[in-house]
């Protein structure tokens, strides 16, 4: 009987260091979790920053593909009146529609061909004038 108790005894210190084993890599375990935790809201609040970084440079990308893109369509209108002599079609535009202050041109023949994407019209016209008229009402 004596040996039962012992064993029981020798049992019960057994289970207890084992639990206490467990208890200690239980502690070290919740510190590598409570450390992970943190680093993971670090990282989120990282890629939150960097989204908002790449949709403003997207954005920026965007206004100067646009502007890129009206420049170029600009510049191939001013070459196809030029090709026609200035004299067969003219370009219409109405400053107040521009979206920004149109460039500086170095003739008065040169301000034809400054147009709005959205309120652009072809008019032939034999006269060297251009013919004037906004598509918005008077400018």
């Amino acid at each position: 009987m004596l040996t039962q108790r012992s064993n029981i005894r020798y049992e019960e210190i057994y289970l207890r260091a084992k639990r206490l084993k467990e208890l200690v890599i239980d502690k070290t375990t919740q510190d590598q979790v409570n450390k992970f935790e943190l680093r993971v809201r670090e990282l989120e609040q990282e890629v939150t920053r960097q989204d908002s970084v790449i949709a403003d440079m997207a954005e920026e990308t965007k206004e100067a593909i646009r502007q890129l893109s009206f420049t170029i369509e600009l510049r191939l209108t001013f070459i196809k009146h030029k090709r026609h002599g200035g004299r067969s079609t003219h370009m219409v535009f109405c400053a107040s529609s521009l979206r920004e202050k149109p460039p500086r041109w170095s003739s008065q023949e040169d301000l034809t061909s400054l147009y709005s994407p959205n309120h652009f019209e072809t008019v032939s016209n034999p006269l060297p004038s251009p013919v004037k008229k906004c598509p918005l009402g008077p400018a």
